[in-house]
């Protein structure tokens, strides 16, 4: 979307029914995410019933924007592009997932030696 801004947003406003924008907006481009978040991350098996699970919404967002979501996570993961695992490992770094357990505070008597 980012690298096609300009046509996808004439699309829309013309779904919507809408006028054009006459002025692009600012493209910002980053993570709200800044410090890591004491939550399990994904497996691959998440990834996988996801997928499946919005399979049919991708597929009728894709007719009814006209975009092309081949390359979309969820459209790889569907035609076995991307290993769901690795998937899985990317959106929890994005993220910032780490495993509760992990973030545990360190034994007391630990401390004090």
């Amino acid at each position: 979307m980012f690298a096609e801004l300009e046509p996808t947003l004439d699309r829309v406003a013309q779904f919507i029914g809408v006028d054009p924008f006459t002025e692009m907006p600012p493209v910002e481009h980053e993570r709200a995410v800044s410090q890591r978040l004491g939550a399990a991350p994904p497996s691959a098996e998440d990834v996988s019933a996801l997928a499946a699970l919005y399979a049919a919404d991708l597929a009728a967002f894709a007719e009814t924007s006209g975009l092309d979501v081949a390359a979309w996570p969820t459209a790889r993961v569907l035609a076995g592009s991307i290993d769901p695992g690795d998937l899985a490992v990317a959106l929890a770094d994005r993220a910032k997932l780490v495993p509760p357990e992990s973030q545990a505070s360190p034994d007391p008597a630990l401390a004090n030696s």
